[in-house]
């Protein structure tokens, strides 16, 4: 790390369970920044909603606020212990994020429909919401240049969740399994032993499913691939968000298949750079890619959009907005 940045960790062990650990683990961060800030002139920068809240909770304000989503409709995905309730947990959650923004200076909001939904949801200013998205460093796509393209390798990189609707993928491998093309499915998750299974029932053997890798080999994975696979739910969680993914495909400059959710993937389509389909449309999404496949002159024009559109989100760029947004912010206040 740079000789100007200090990091203060905190200690924690896994002990009590999920959510009586998270509750001692953020008072002990409120509790160091507390000291922190008393011994210095600083501007306090809080990542993630449901922290923020707890800040607020506790009479922080006037904070940065540096929101990626909305935690409280990811929550319905997820697992909890048995003893919480999902309905109250969200709810619980949602008051949480609530509470984060109305308490903050200024918000980070990764997208223009995160920064709306605040605007319409909790009547936040718009004066004070910054929209910064995601992004990618030059020089980890620069460092993958040299891996050769496999064709006709089709790969998903990311969580097997059950909400991911990785199950596309599978589909689109069985619609496909007398081609001659191969499916990587690279991540792990909950869902992959129920995929496992529907991929055994269609006794495909075009799938290949690498479980986790480190987060290089997945850059790889990447690299190496002619056709990458992005499919979204309709939910709430995931129109607000900003996938890095999706940007990461981006600046390898492939040609992507996604859904229609979301911000990003209404950029690409605007933009010639992906093909992108109806996320209730599974025969579209298998469709689009059919078409990659089959003409070639049309994946070169979307893999060269994608490629020249992601110079608008490379992480020197969003920088430069976050470091503009400081010079405005006074300060920490609370």
């Amino acid at each position: 790390l740079p000789e100007n940045v200090k990091v203060h960790c905190v200690p924690f062990e896994q002990k009590k369970g999920l959510f009586a650990d998270m509750v001692k683990r953020r008072l002990e961060l409120i509790r160091k920044t507390k000291k922190i800030l008393k011994n210095s002139d600083s501007m306090l920068q809080i990542e993630g909603s449901t922290l923020g809240g707890f800040f607020a909770l506790f009479g922080y304000s006037k904070f940065i606020l540096d929101v990626h989503g909305l935690n409280f409709d990811e929550a319905r995905y997820g697992k909890l212990p048995w003893y919480l309730s999902q309905t109250l947990f969200q709810r619980y959650t949602y008051n949480l994020e609530k509470k984060a923004i109305k308490s903050a200076n200024k918000v980070i909001a990764v997208s223009n429909p995160l920064k709306n939904y605040f605007i319409s949801r909790f009547g936040i200013p718009e004066s004070r919401i910054k929209v910064i998205p995601s992004g990618y460093f030059e020089s980890q796509i620069m460092s993958l240049e040299s891996i050769k393209e496999r064709k006709r390798r089709i790969s998903f990189i990311g969580l097997l969740a059950g909400w991911a609707n990785v199950d596309k993928v599978i589909e689109a491998a069985h619609v496909l399994k007398n081609e001659d093309v191969s499916f990587f499915i690279v991540g792990d998750g909950s869902n992959r032993s129920t995929l496992e299974r529907v991929t055994k029932k269609y006794n495909l053997t075009n799938v290949t499913f690498t479980g986790f890798v480190p987060i290089t080999k997945a850059y790889e994975a990447m690299a190496g691939s002619e056709i990458l696979l992005a499919p979204f739910p309709k939910t709430l969680a995931l129109e607000v968000a900003c996938p890095i993914k999706l940007i990461e495909y981006m600046a390898l400059g492939k040609a992507i298949v996604t859904d229609n959710v979301g911000e990003i993937p209404a950029i690409l389509r605007g933009n010639d750079a992906a093909l992108v389909s109806d996320p209730w449309n599974q025969n579209e999404f298998i469709k689009n890619i059919q078409i990659l496949l089959s003409e070639e002159d049309l994946k070169r024009k979307i893999s060269s959009n994608a490629k020249r559109l992601s110079a608008n989100f490379t992480w020197e760029k969003q920088v430069a907005k976050l470091l503009d947004m400081y010079n405005s912010v006074n300060k920490y206040q609370g």
